[in-house]
Formats: structure tokens, C-alpha cells, sequence
């Protein structure tokens, strides 16, 4: 293997184990500055803060390849958007077709993961939207995509696995029945799309502005779905 590889599968490892620690540590460090104590606007504050810290120490880690792919995104932008605009259309019309099977197989479902994000919405729609459309885009990116793409060099199996891991997490900790298990493949389908992006553009720009653009479509339409009710 050589230094490059080594280097680039060092930080891969480096940014999984990171954000795993924080996914599921960050309660028990919360718990020990009194977040339980704190007011909405503290715990908002808090969380943001927590979010906005991981994502710059992943960004120094990934400093050169970051800045070598913003320059070539700022300059095949619209040759970007164009091509790969087409396959967030093809994730989000697979993701209805696998939620509307879902839904008449267990009628009444929804995932636990979105029923935490409406309650939340509606005590802290701020904090979500902040939270769900710009930071949850550039943290997951970085970690089931650049970071498994420096891991697995197969391109079958960084897509698989970037995919299925990236919805296993809107699941895993919120699950309660076998339907929101089932929750997965509409959660897995965007992830799998967005990895083959980056595979096909070695861009993680591409897959992030993607990832934008499905977050805010998502929140949009919860937020109309809200007052319509």
C-alpha cells in the first residue's frame, strides 16, 4: 500500500471513529455540564456549538482535499448541477415508491426518526432547520462519503456500505417496531445515490449540494405539511 493510501485510509478511520464517539458519547458530556438545566435557547446554543466544532475539525483534517474541490466546484458548477440534479430527482422519486409500499404494508407508519424531527420542529423549528438543512449535509457527507471513499477503494462496496450505514443511523437509537427497521431503504436510497456522485465526480461538493438541496425540499415540505394541519 502506498504512503498516499495509508494517508488517506488513516483519515477515513480517524473521521469514523470521531463521529461515532461523538454520536454516541455526546449525551453522556451534555449530562455533565448540566444540559438538562439549561433553557431552549441554551440547549440550541449548545447543540449547534457541538455540531459546528465536529464539522471544523473534520474540515482541517480533510483541509487540501476540501480546497482542491471547492476550486473545481466553483468552476464546473452549473456542468454539476446539471448532470447530477437529475439523480437526486431519480433518489427522491424512489424513496416515495419505498415509503408508499411501506405505508400500505404497516398503515399509520412514520418513521420514529421523523416523528422526533416534527416534535422537535415544533418546540426549536430554528434550531432544526439550521441543524437538518446546513450542517446534518456538510457532517454526514464528510463522514459516509468522503470518509468511507478513503476507506473502500471498491467502488461497488464504498456504495453499498455508504448507502446502507448512512440509513441505518436515521435509525438505529429510535427504532420501536419492525416497520421503522423497514424505514431504512427509503433512508439508504438517497445515501446510495449520493455515494455514487462522489464516485462519479470525486467531488465531495457534488454530493453535499445535493444533500442541501434534499434536506431543504424535506424540511419545506414538512413546514407546509405543519400548518396545514
Amino acid at each position: 500500500m502506498r504512503k498516499e493510501e495509508i494517508k488517506s485510509l488513516s483519515k477515513g478511520i480517524l473521521v469514523l471513529v470521531l463521529y461515532f464517539l461523538y454520536y454516541t458519547c455526546s449525551s453522556y458530556l451534555l449530562n455533565l455540564i448540566g444540559y438538562s438545566n439549561f433553557n431552549l435557547t441554551g440547549k440550541v446554543i449548545c447543540n449547534i456549538s457541538i455540531e459546528v466544532i465536529l464539522i471544523a475539525i473534520v474540515l482541517i483534517i480533510y483541509k487540501n482535499q476540501i480546497i482542491n474541490n471547492f476550486k473545481d466546484y466553483k468552476n464546473n458548477f452549473k456542468p454539476y448541477i446539471k448532470k447530477y440534479t437529475e439523480y437526486w430527482a431519480f433518489a427522491v422519486a424512489l424513496m416515495i415508491i419505498a415509503n408508499i409500499i411501506i405505508i400500505n404494508i404497516y398503515p399509520n407508519s412514520q418513521a420514529t426518526n421523523q416523528q422526533a424531527i416534527n416534535e422537535l420542529f415544533k418546540v426549536a423549528p430554528i434550531y432544526i432547520i439550521i441543524s437538518s438543512v446546513v450542517l446534518a449535509p456538510i457532517i454526514e457527507e464528510l463522514v459516509f462519503r468522503l470518509s468511507f471513499r478513503c476507506i473502500f477503494k471498491n467502488d461497488i462496496i464504498f456504495i453499498i456500505l455508504s448507502g446502507i450505514t448512512f440509513g441505518a443511523m436515521h435509525i438505529i437509537g429510535s427504532y420501536t417496531c419492525l416497520a421503522d427497521w423497514l424505514y431504512i431503504i427509503p433512508y439508504s436510497i438517497p445515501g446510495l445515490v449520493f455515494a455514487y456522485t462522489l464516485k462519479k465526480s470525486n467531488n465531495i461538493f457534488v454530493p453535499m449540494s445535493l444533500h442541501f438541496m434534499h434536506n431543504g425540499l424535506m424540511m419545506a415540505v414538512q413546514v407546509i405539511l405543519l400548518f396545514l394541519r
